[in-house]
């Protein structure tokens, strides 16, 4: 079916948004195709199409055909008065297929169909061409004479695995704008030079194409196993800012069509949601600590049109704020993107300096994560730049995102402002009265972020208990709380897992551990070499790094790696002894020697030098109480282990710290022989696509198959 479809795969007809410039449409087998479809489908077809998918011998040729020319007429319908059966075509003297002139309609299409799949683009005004082709399992090298030299030595340069799909895409660009041309197989391949700048298919000069600034060419992030393009005469086509409408139906290179119509993972969730945040689905990627939830990571999601947050834990004020930059710069100033606010309960400066940078910079989303109740520093944050409109209405330029994973959280974040916080606020100058007045009539979050089984830290909740709890106590709240949307989090790696979500109630879903298996993630390929092999049952608990003495849990990846024992051993000693002088010799030679590899004095001496200028409270503190001296050196490991992980240091890597949850190995599991196992193909809004069509598909089809039976 394609988005806009009911269950039998017919369209339901929506008003195309005024004069598009390029609309696509894609169409592809569904578990549900069967005779009764097929017959529907072949009705619409004119009597010389039926006749010639009658003449396939191959069933699933014949199906191909009807699926694609019936795919034709219903995107032709569309905003229009013209049933789809009622269209005629003729053909120019090279033989590319035209609206028939007594139809009154000037605008040009281009229909392309390989392995099932069928791709149809329609333009007004001027020529266009699509292709899509199957990614063959051998490598037609007689065709490598439609290269031209350059392309050919492009592609040798290339590793082996990378080489074939390479000159598939090239093949599908030279074929959409041979069609685009209207010249087809008649346009010398071999005299049609590409070359490639900032990741965009760019044409050189030729005999055959003399004035390649007359072509504009994109990559078309096609279904896994395909590869598909698409060009236009003339400049880019008009469309939206952000680059993807679906994950079968948009460009790789920065540019999304105009008219592109809702997928079936553009429905899922709240269109508040979507609305709030300017953003194609209701799908985050979460923060993840020292910026593993990178610039780039971030950056990429929102030239995708897809929200995103920084992971700003453990990074100093100049760090978050080059990332800021560098964020904005890529997906400029309205662009979707967020940055994480972690609670510091014993240290309220570092929230402040966090937040003083945030207001300072703009930035208008943050995900607040670690708050048992909201602080004064995110009260500021929250309530800075309200102010009541001419029309009444309440303009809230600042949003916050809350993560929680217990029902008194919550119901913190449904609520306003605490009053005493407020006030407080006020008292000191830092909100005006406009500000302090108007905190009655807004929750403390835009967003609640129900975090379940994840990675990092977590007290391992279940989604299918706790959600369900919070989206009653979001429904049955009393005053602003209602508005608030709820999302959810951990466990979610495979499009079941995204769709059970929904169905529990998420107004969206947000990911975290499989993004940092993803080029854009600051960390090191080392560390995604790991976490790619991993499976659902790789995954360990171990005491959280910096709440060490309270017994906190994380949980980290455990396969092939001696962090996890090695960190448990070190809470133990630090339950049993009161100093580092306490604990056995044998013990203490192994921590030093096989474990830190450094003596407890270097340690030391490098942990004072830190806290000297960041806490000299702490140090102090240590320097009185043995005990929590003990805790330091043992927290320097933990942090040690962190650095090796986002370095590399492949002869430490037993130590590395991963922070990881079963999300990981199930999305492994499920993309296991497909293109994107290896890490390197797996970007976060690829990711998110996938995983939100698919759970399209899944809810689609499992709802399809209950209420059957």
């Amino acid at each position: 079916m394609i988005a806009g479809s009911d269950a039998r795969g017919r369209p339901i007809h929506q008003p195309v948004s005024p004069e598009p410039d390029i609309v696509l449409r894609l169409a592809r087998p569904e578990p549900g195709d069967g005779d009764d479809i097929r017959q529907d489908r072949l009705r619409v077809l004119a009597p010389e199409e039926r006749q010639r998918a009658e003449g396939f011998l191959r069933s699933a040729d014949r199906d191909e055909y009807i699926r694609a020319h019936w795919l034709l007429r219903h995107a032709l319908s569309e905003g229009t008065s013209v049933p789809p059966e009622d269209w005629d075509f003729t053909e120019d003297r090279y033989g590319k297929p035209r609206i028939a002139e007594h139809l009154g309609d000037s605008r040009e299409f281009s229909l392309s169909h390989s392995a099932g799949v069928a791709l149809v683009a329609i333009s007004t005004g001027r020529p266009v061409g699509v292709d899509v082709e199957r990614l063959a399992d051998d490598d037609p090298s007689p065709l490598r004479s439609c290269l031209t030299p350059a392309e050919q030595t492009t592609l040798s340069a290339l590793p082996g695995p990378d080489r074939h799909p390479a000159f598939v895409q090239l093949w599908t660009l030279k074929e959409a704008l041979a069609k685009a041309m209207g010249l087809g197989l008649r346009l010398p391949f071999g005299d049609v030079d590409f070359t490639w700048r900032d990741g965009r298919p760019v044409l050189r000069p030729t005999a055959s194409v003399p004035e390649p600034e007359l072509w504009t060419c994109h990559r078309l992030d096609a279904p896994v196993g395909l590869r598909a393009a698409l060009c236009v005469r003339g400049p880019r086509p008009r469309g939206r800012t952000y680059p993807r409408s679906s994950r079968e139906m948009t460009t790789l290179d920065g540019f999304a069509p105009a008219g592109v119509r809702q997928a079936d993972g553009e429905a899922l969730g709240s269109a508040a949601f979507r609305r709030r945040h300017g953003v194609r689905l209701a799908y985050v990627s979460g923060s993840m600590y020292k910026g593993i939830a990178s610039a780039a990571l971030v950056a990429r999601m929102g030239r995708s049109g897809l929200l995103g947050y920084f992971g700003t834990g453990g990074l100093r004020p100049e760090q978050i704020d080059e990332a800021i930059a560098r964020i904005r710069a890529d997906v400029g100033a309205d662009g979707p993107f967020g940055m994480n606010l972690l609670a510091h309960p014993d240290h309220p400066r570092r929230e402040e300096q966090t937040v003083d940078l945030f207001l300072a910079r703009g930035v208008r989303r943050v995900e607040a994560a670690a708050f048992l109740q909201p602080s004064a520093a995110l009260v500021r944050y929250r309530l800075s730049g309200v102010r009541r409109r001419d029309d009444g209405t309440v303009a809230v330029p600042n949003s916050v995102l809350g993560k929680v994973s217990r029902p008194e959280s919550a119901r913190a974040f449904l609520a306003p402002a605490p009053a005493h916080l407020v006030a407080a606020l006020l008292d000191s100058g830092a909100l005006c009265a406009e500000e302090a007045a108007l905190a009655p009539y807004l929750p403390m979050a835009d967003d609640l972020c129900v975090e379940a089984d994840s990675g990092g830290h977590t007290d391992q909740r279940q989604l299918i208990t706790v959600l369900p709890e919070i989206v009653r106590l979001r429904d049955t709240a009393a005053g602003v709380g209602h508005s608030v949307c709820v999302g959810a989090a951990g466990g979610l790696g495979t499009p079941e897992a995204i769709a059970a979500a929904f169905l529990l109630g998420a107004d969206f879903v947000l990911t975290g551990s499989i993004n940092q298996c993803t080029p854009e993630a600051g960390t090191a390929d080392d560390v995604k070499d790991l976490l790619q092999s991993a499976g659902v049952q790789d995954t360990m608990m171990v005491p959280a790094g910096d709440m060490l003495e309270i017994g906190a849990r994380a949980q980290v990846l455990g396969k092939g790696l001696f962090f996890p024992a090695r960190a448990n051993k070190l809470y133990d000693l630090y339950r049993r002894y009161d100093s580092l002088d306490a604990i056995d010799a044998p013990t203490r030679r192994q921590l030093q020697e096989r474990i830190f590899r450094r003596r407890f004095e270097e340690i030391w001496q490098e942990t004072a030098a830190y806290y000297a200028t960041r806490d000299p409270a702490e140090l102090a503190r240590a320097d009185a109480d043995p005990k929590h001296r003990m805790a330091l050196v043992f927290k320097w490991y933990f942090v040690q282990s962190t650095r090796l992980a986002m370095s590399g240091s492949s002869d430490r890597r037993v130590d590395y710290q991963v922070a990881c949850g079963p999300a990981m190995g199930a999305l492994n599991g499920y993309l296991a022989g497909t293109e994107l196992e290896n890490w390197r193909a797996r970007h976060p809004d690829t990711l998110a696509d996938l995983l939100m069509t698919e759970a399209a598909r899944v809810l689609r089809t499992r709802l399809a198959a209950l209420v059957r039976t």
